[in-house]
Parts: structure tokens; sequence; C-alpha cells
């Protein structure tokens, strides 16, 4: 073919031909880089990647645009080494910029990644799935670098990442997650020299779990110094689908709720290499629903807002700068066995690992709370016991636990039922401190009936307290104290759990100034107002009110104290019914149980015995009962009272050797006692010494305690008594003079339980001229013995007197009186052998003439007794008393007139004497010797002496013969002091052989 010759001239020309040549080399170029290259390219790409990653990677198709520098790979898979999906894209595009070959490094304008999707696996065995790519063995490890490596040069102009997907299954949590509409954008990114210090801006928007994330970034991370920026925004997320994880340290269940979040990371780099790294976060959750294992509700929280600042690699650490938490509610549990469920269920510490991990640095700026609520449930208790807080509102303020700086925090909430708590002041929280002011104000006691014993039903009642309250572990003991307290109970009311009456009910109780540590307490003054108790509807005590100034409780160093104690109108009623029983004492057996009773006969184990060293000191200045009341009755229908009770004492001291004075003023049924005293406290009780004196009460209204006891009725009379009592080591001496005025018996009535005893006549036995009895009636016994019992005692008492006065009056009236001593007035003694009355028993006899003087019923019935002392004695009685005849028949009348036959006397081994006995020998009719002339020879003294007494008789009539002479002697003693007595005198047989040589002063009756 033949071209134009213009053609030719115009390829003839060397500028044109290069430029063919150029067109042709673009052609070539565009033939093999684009149309040749890229499949045998992608076929060795494939191979490449799958030997090293050692699976079967795919590349559907590579195309080159070699005009464009753009690269594009389609239907990119990667799976893992076992064929399981791992990672797959639609389109991966590259744009080179020519700007590379001038830089000489690759500069790519642009990276677009379509559609990518990643399919993570976390196994059961905790390993997540792109670990399989790495090799079995750690490759050797190289020496690190000697210096910092700059980093390769490249730069990306834009990144692009389009609808990318990331699923992520959790085979250890049994859960799945996906992040889907994954888009990242990237303008710029260089790391070339001149291009270090230009910031990059990636934005990032995706779907986690279907909930919107954004990101944002300011970036400089090639730059030797620089900030870098960067924000998320992650809005709604999901909990419930985080319960696998919550599962995994604790059996809890999120049922619902939402997290947002707001996060800024800052990272600055200064010059010398150093790092700054700041988190500022924002954390919303909304309407959480935290489950038990059991599915019940454990934490519900309609919102909390979240702000924070960490400067983590500083030393400022975690700063909450503002927490917002709205309608918080709690449930919480104590088990049967005491503790506290929510403990079973969260993770166990490992107290070595704690110690020695470094614990995070924080600072709590704002914390608020409001409209909270706990619920509490004490299954360990009947019912079970619940209780409730609601309208909680917490403000804390600048709390730092690395700081001994107090934090500020105020709380309030409402109770359940009524009440209302607030706390204010300052807290600590490691070691916890506390110093803040506490107040309860109108608590409704009755929804806390069940912390009180089963038996105990509390009806009503309202508490109020305040104090200021500190807690500092590094004061000395445990650092608890109560400041400037006050308690006040009003209303109170509480009832038995089987009784329909209420048992007590309290007007009020205040208590103020408190102060407490755990070992001493105080407080200035306790006072209680309108205290009632009444048992099956009647009325058992009454307080009107109580005042206990200045009380000091401290056991381990003071003890226990008080300045005055006054009880003002306190009114008892005590009953006994039929069987015996007290109600006061089956009233407190139903408040603190029944008390061990004593078996009869047996003694009680005696009590360790303690020192006052060993026991707590208890000292009370003052001791005050006013116009107190009590009210006695029993089934037998006696009723008493005892009106304008007064009691003061003072100075009680366990510590004290002095005694503290006691008096005591009442009426008893309109008639006057009184009584005083001291009183020594003791580790065993009490010692006591008191006097006390009950003048003219009325019997009458006793009539049906004699009935029973005595087996009479009383027709009248009044009781006056004065009694001395000493209480010692529980020893109890009692002395009583009881004065029965006018006192009379009435009909007979029999019981079975009245005393074995001639009761009418003992005590008429017992009356003087005005009809009235005075006796002595002493009582003793120690306390803790098991047959001891004030009324056994007074009664067996009573009725051996009543047997003692018929059988011995006048030694027991004698005694009773307070004269002469019971053996003076029980018998009259004489001198083995003789009748004579001593002057002694001449005296004696004078007081048993007033006795029968003074009681026209009394009556003399005289007992003589003989002994072998008197049968022995016979003889020589007889003797002397012939001998005092003789030596009175030698008395002219006038000396006869001024003497008696037994005042008669001699001096022992006189002349006298010899002719005294000499002239009783001659007259006795026995035989004697004679002299030549037959006269009656005299013997020497002691012959003549043996002779006459072994002469009387000295058989058992001899014997009642004397006894009968002693008698009558006494009789004509009595007579001559008054005749009138001689009608009312009686000579009873005398006893042979007798207790002795004696007389006995019996009754006549």
């Amino acid at each position: 073919m033949q071209l134009p010759s213009s053609l030719r001239a115009l390829l003839g020309k060397r500028l044109v031909r290069a430029g063919l040549w150029f067109i042709v080399a673009i052609l070539t170029w565009g033939a093999l880089a684009g149309l040749i290259a890229p499949p045998i390219l992608c076929s060795v790409l494939e191979k490449e990647l799958s030997s090293a990653l050692g699976n079967r990677t795919t590349l559907g198709r590579l195309g080159f645009n070699p005009y464009t520098l753009r690269i594009s790979l389609k239907e990119i898979a990667v799976p893992l080494p076992d064929g399981s999906p791992f990672a797959r894209a639609d389109l991966l595009e590259l744009r080179l910029s020519p700007e590379s070959l001038l830089k000489l490094a690759p500069v790519l304008s642009g990276v677009r990644l379509v559609r990518p999707e990643v399919s993570l696996i976390l196994r059961p065995d905790g390993k997540l799935s792109p670990m399989d790519f790495l090799p079995s063995a750690p490759p050797p490890a190289s020496p690190p670098p000697a210096g910092p490596e700059d980093p390769v040069e490249i730069k990306l102009t834009e990144f692009e990442l389009v609808d990318g997907r990331i699923v992520f299954n959790d085979q250890l949590f049994k859960a799945e997650h996906e992040i889907s509409e994954l888009n990242l954008y990237i303008p710029v990114a260089s790391t070339l020299e001149q291009d270090r210090e230009q910031p990059i801006a990636p934005r990032l928007t995706a779907l986690a779990d279907g909930k919107p994330l954004r990101a944002d970034a300011n970036l400089t991370p090639f730059a030797a110094r620089g900030r870098n920026i960067i924000s998320a925004n992650l809005a709604e997320l999901s909990l419930t689908r985080l319960t696998p994880y919550l599962q995994r340290v604790a059996p809890l269940t999120l049922a619902g709720g939402d997290l947002s979040l707001d996060v800024g990371l800052g990272i600055e780099k200064a010059a010398d290499g150093g790092t700054t790294m700041l988190l500022n976060a924002g954390l919303r959750l909304k309407d959480i629903d935290l489950r038990t294992p059991a599915k019940g509700e454990l934490l519900r929280l309609a919102g909390a807002d979240i702000g924070l600042n960490w400067d983590i690699f500083g030393e400022t650490g975690l700063v909450l700068s503002e927490a917002v938490i709205t309608n918080p509610a709690l449930s919480l549990a104590r088990k049967e066995d005491g503790g506290l469920e929510l403990l079973d269920w969260l993770p166990r510490q490992n107290d070595a690992k704690d110690k020695a991990a470094k614990p995070l640095a924080m600072l709590l700026k704002r914390l608020t709370l409001t409209g909270g609520r706990v619920a509490w449930t004490d299954r360990s208790l009947p019912g079970p016991f619940t209780a409730e807080a609601k309208d909680i509102a917490v403000s804390l303020t600048d709390l730092n636990p690395a700081s001994s700086k107090p934090g500020a925090l105020e709380m309030s909430c409402s109770l359940a039922g009524g009440g209302y708590l607030s706390l204010k002041g300052g807290v600590v929280p490691s070691p916890l401190s506390l110093d803040m002011n506490v107040a309860l104000d109108d608590l409704a006691l009755k929804p806390l009936a069940p912390l009180l014993p089963q038996l105990i039903l509390l009806e009503d009642g309202r508490l109020k307290t305040e104090a200021h309250l500190r807690v500092n572990p590094k004061d000395s003991g445990s650092g608890f104290s109560l400041e400037n307290g006050g308690l006040e109970i009003s209303s109170l009311a509480l009832s038995l759990k089987n009784a329909k009456d209420v048992l007590i009910s309290l007007g009020a109780l205040r208590v103020k100034a408190i102060n407490a540590t755990p070992d001493k307490q105080d407080a200035a003054e306790v006072g209680l107002t309108d205290l009632i108790v009444t048992d099956q509807g009647r009325p058992a005590a009454k307080l009107a009110s109580l005042s206990l100034t200045d009380c000091r409780i401290n056991p381990g160093g003071e003890g226990y104290s008080a300045k005055s104690l006054v009880l003002s109108q306190p009114v008892l009623g005590v009953r006994r019914d039929a069987e015996g029983r007290i109600s006061l004492l089956q009233l407190i057996d139903k408040l603190v149980g029944p008390t061990e009773k004593k078996e009869e006969g047996k003694k009680p184990e005696a009590a360790p015995k303690t020192t006052a060293s060993e026991q707590p000191r208890i000292r009370l200045d003052l001791l005050e009962i006013k116009r107190g009341r009590v009210f006695l009755s029993d089934a037998l229908g006696v009723k008493a009272r005892l009106d304008n009770i007064a009691v003061q004492a003072r100075n009680l001291d366990t510590t004290s050797t002095t005694p503290s004075p006691v008096r005591l003023e009442a009426l008893v049924n309109g008639s006057p006692l009184t009584g005083e005293g001291t009183l020594m406290l003791t580790p065993e009780g009490a010692d006591v010494e008191a006097r006390a004196g009950l003048n003219a009460l009325d019997l009458a209204p006793f009539s049906p305690l004699a009935q029973r006891y005595l087996g009479y009725a009383i027709a009248h009379g009044r009781l006056s008594l004065d009694s001395t009592l000493k209480l010692k080591d529980r020893n109890i001496d009692l002395a009583q003079r009881i004065r029965l005025l006018n006192f009379d018996l009435g009909e007979q009535t029999p019981s079975p339980d009245a005393i074995d005893a001639p009761v009418k006549l003992g005590l008429a036995l017992l009356k003087d001229s005005k009809n009235d009895i005075d006796i002595q009636l002493p009582i003793s016994g120690n306390l803790d013995n098991p047959e001891f019992g004030t009324g056994n005692i007074i009664r067996t008492a009573f009725g051996n007197l009543l047997l003692s006065v018929v059988t011995s009056p006048f030694a027991i009236i004698g005694g009773l009186l307070g004269g002469s001593s019971g053996s003076n007035l029980e018998y009259v003694a004489f001198t083995p052998g003789d009748d004579r009355l001593s002057q002694a028993n001449r005296e004696a006899l004078k007081q048993v003439a007033d006795l029968m003087k003074s009681r026209r019923s009394l009556t003399l019935g005289l007992v003589p007794q003989a002994d072998e002392n008197d049968r022995e004695s016979l003889g020589e009685a007889y003797v002397r008393r012939r001998m005092r005849e003789e030596r009175f028949n030698d008395l002219s009348r006038k000396e006869q007139a001024a003497t008696s036959v037994d005042e008669m006397r001699w001096k022992p081994g006189s002349e006298e004497a010899t002719d005294l006995l000499f002239q009783v020998y001659k007259e006795e009719p026995i035989d004697k010797p004679r002299n030549l002339i037959g006269m009656i020879k005299e013997l020497p003294y002691q012959d003549m002496f043996k002779a006459v007494a072994d002469s009387r008789p000295k058989d058992d009539a001899a014997l009642r013969a004397l006894g009968r002479a002693r008698a009558e002697a006494v009789r004509d003693a009595l007579v001559a002091i008054d005749p009138a007595l001689a009608p009312r005198i009686t000579i009873r047989p005398t006893e042979v052989p007798g207790a002795g040589p004696r007389v006995l002063l019996g009754s006549g009756d």
C-alpha cells in the first residue's frame, strides 16, 4: 500500500516519529499491564497468600488500569486454615498517585474497601479463631533494634471502608455480637517526613448490635511530638447481650438495660518522648434490670449519667466528675443462717492478690442520687421480716480514697411505715471514717416487731433520735463515738403474743445529751412518763414518771453510776390466786421466762463468790420514790393498800464501806408505816440494818387470812408493829414487837391450812388486862435455804409461840414482854433435897404475880419435880432444917418476930453448931450410944450428922412429899403477894423422877 506523499513527509519528521513510538509504548503498556499482567499477578498473589496464611485464599478478579494507576481486587475470600469463613470483601480498590514517582515512595491517592466481612470466633478453649494463622512454634526472637526506626514512607490521601461487617461468635460465653454498616473514612495519612506534622482526621460510623456507633479523631501518629484526639459515641447498646459475660463472674442476669457511651481519648507526645494519655468519658445507663439467680429483682435503675476523666499514666488517677443516678431500687436479703445473700453471688476475693495490686487512684467530684429505694428481707427472723427505705436522696462531693480530707455526704430517705432518716457530714473511705450528724424522725416501730422476742408483739410506737456520729479507726479503741445525742420513744404499746390486751404502754421515753463509745456511755437525763402495765386486763403497774440524771455506764472502768433516780407515783397491783401464785411474779415470768424453782428439801448450789473488785461498781447518789401506791388482794377476798409511799436512799455505792441511809414512809390502809436504817450494797446483794414501825392497823380486813391460817375469824382489833431487821451475808435476823390492841377472835372456821396449835387459848393467855397482846416474835434464817420462806416461817413461829404459851406461859410471856430471862419464869429451882425458896426465886415470883394480875385469864399450874439428887440430899437437908429450927427456938419472942427459921445461920465448925446438932440428934428416934449413967452420949459432929441423915426415908413417897412442900412454898409466896391469886393456883402431882429439883410454872388450864 502506498502512503500518500503528505503522510510520508509527516512521518519523516523526527518529532512525529517519537510521538508515534510513545503512543505505541502506551498502548503496549496498557495491553501488558491492563490485560496480560493482572490475571498472572492474581494467580501469583493467590498462591503467595495461601502459602503464607496456610489456607486457600481466593481472589475473584484483579484489575489494573495502567493509565489511572487504579488496582482493584474483587470477591476476596480469606478462610481459616480449616476452610471455615474468616474474611471476605466485595472490592478492594487502590489508587496510586503519580506523586509516587516524584517522591520515590508509594503514594496512595485512595484505598477503598467495599463490604468487607470478618467472622471472629472465641472458642471454648479461650482462643480466637485468627490465632489459627499463627505457626505452631513461635519464630526465634530477633534482637531488638539498636534505636528507633523511622516508619516506612508511604502516603495515603484517602481511605474508605464501605458497609463493613464484623461478626463475633463467642462460643466460650455462648453469645454472638455483630458490628454492621461499618463505614470508615480517612482523608489523608502520610508517613513522609514532610507530612508527619499534618493531622489525620478519620471518621467511623457503624451499628454495634444494632445500635449506632460513631467515632472521630484528630491524629498525628507519626509526628515526634503532638496531640492525638479520639472521640467515640455509642448509643443505647442493649446490656442484656452481656449477661453471659456477667454470669462468668456472678450468677446474675441482666434482664434489661441500655448503655450509651461518649468517649474522648487524648494522647500527647512531649519533645522528651514522654506521653500523656487522658480519657474523658460519659456513660449513660437506662432501664437497668439486674436479676438474681432465681430471677428475682436485685437492682433496678431508671437512669445513670456518669462523667469521668482518667489520666492513665499520671498520678491523678480516675476522676468521676459527675454521677447522677435516678430511681435506683436495690433488693437485699439475709439468709436463714444469717449471711447476706448477695455475698454468695459475688466473686470471691483473692486477698493476697488484692494486697499485691496497686489500687487505682480515684476521685469522686460529685455524685447525686434521687428517688432511690432499698428493700430488705430477713429470712433469719419469723415472717420473714421485711423493711423498705424509699425516696432515698444522696449527695456526695469531693471524695478521694487516697486523701485524709473527708468528702461531703448528705443523705435522706423515708422508711416504709413511717419515719425519716437523714445524714449530713464528712466521710473518708479508706480506712472508713465518718464525722456526721444523724437524725431519725418519727420512725414507726410496729414494722420492727419481728426484731423483738417472739413472745412480745410491738403494737405501736414512734422513735425519734439524733446524734453526732464519729467513726475514726485511727483513734484508740474502735474509734466509734456518739456525741450530744438525743432519743425519744413515744406512744409505745407492747403486748404478749397470746394476750388480747396491751401489756405495756408508754407515754414517752426521752434521753438527753447522750455521749457514747463502745467502752462507756453517758446521758445527762433519762426521762420516762406514763408507763402502764396490764395483765389479763387488770392493772399490774403504773408509773407517772421516772427521772434518771447524770447516768454513766463504764463496765471496765468506773462502772455504773447516776446522780439521781426518782420514781414519781408508781402504782403496783399484786394479786395472789387460790394456788398461791403471785400475779407480779407471773408477769415477770411471762416477760423474761420462768425462774428456776427450788426443789423441796434440796439446797441450791452455791453461786461462785465474787469480790467487790471483780464486780463493776454501781453508784447512785440519790434514790427516791414519791407518792407510790401498792394494791394487794388475794383469792380469799383480802384487800389492802399502801398509799403515799415515800422512799429515799442516799450515797448507794457497791465499793463503799460506809452504809447508806434509807428512809421509808407509807400508809397501810390508812395507818402510818415508818422506817429508817442503813443499806450497804455487796457483791452478794445487800446488807441491811433497819427499824420500822406500823401503828394501829385495823385487822378486820385481814379476817379471811386468819380464817385460813388460824382457823378463826377476827372479830376486831388493831396491830402495831415495831421491827428491827438485820440482813448480812444473806442471813436474816428479824426482831418484832407485835402489839394486838383490843384484839378478839371470832367464830371458829375450820381450815386445812390452819396451824396445829391452841390458838384461842394461847392468845387468851397472852392478853393483858386491857385485852391487848404485847409480844416479841424473832425470826432468823438464811435466804438461800429452800425451806426458808417468810410466810411459812411466820406461821411456824406463831404456832410454836402459842404452843409454848400454853405449856410454859410464864416463861414465854415473860420473855415476850422483855422482862426476866425465860429460864427464870419457866420454873422455880430449889437446892437438892430442900423445899425452901431462895431470895432470887421470891423476886421472880413477884413477876409471876404481876403477870397474873395483868392477865385475868392466866392461871398457874404448879408441877413439882424431884430427881436422884433430891433422893441423895433428903437426909442432909432434913438435918440442916432441924438445926435452923432449934436455933430459932432458942430466940426470944421479940427476936423470933423479927426473923424467920430460913434466916437462921451459924458458924460452921463452931461449938454452937455442935450444940444445935446434938439437940437434933437427941430428939431423933434412932438408936444412940449412951454413957455409964444412961445419958445419950455426944458423938463427934460428923458422926451425929450422918446418923440423923441416914435415918431419914429416901423412897419415892419422900420425894413426892418434898415436891408437894416445894409447890406449897411457891403457892404460899404468891398468895402472900396477892391473896386474890389463890383460886387461880393449882398444885399438880409431883413428877418422880423429874428433870431436876424444881417446880414448873405451867398453865392451870
